[in-house]
């Protein structure tokens, strides 16, 4: 349930209309809500959570021009959350 709030509270974010539309949801989310579960994304292989987390955070900063408080919110994290995340050398940059 929690992911599909996140989903959710990414598209409202994204979308700059009125009505929130499937266009508003990720390419690769739609792709991965569309597969029966269980089946595997093309090219798919395990990282590691940390790694994940850490390169959703930097995409997500990159996504608001590098505004932390947008990122932070977006990802449901505070600022210093997200300093952790992505790295100190990297908030600070």
């Amino acid at each position: 349930m929690r992911e599909l709030r996140n989903i959710i509270a990414q598209a409202v974010a994204d979308e700059t209309g009125p009505v929130l539309t499937l266009d508003a949801i990720a390419p690769h989310t739609r792709d991965m809500l569309s597969r029966p579960r269980g089946e595997r994304a093309p090219g798919f292989h395990p990282r590691r959570l940390d790694e994940v987390k850490r390169c959703h955070a930097c995409l997500t900063l990159d996504h608001f021009k590098g505004d932390r408080a947008k990122a932070a919110e977006a990802l449901g994290v505070g600022p210093d959350e997200l300093d952790a995340l992505v790295g100190r050398e990297t908030a600070q940059a």
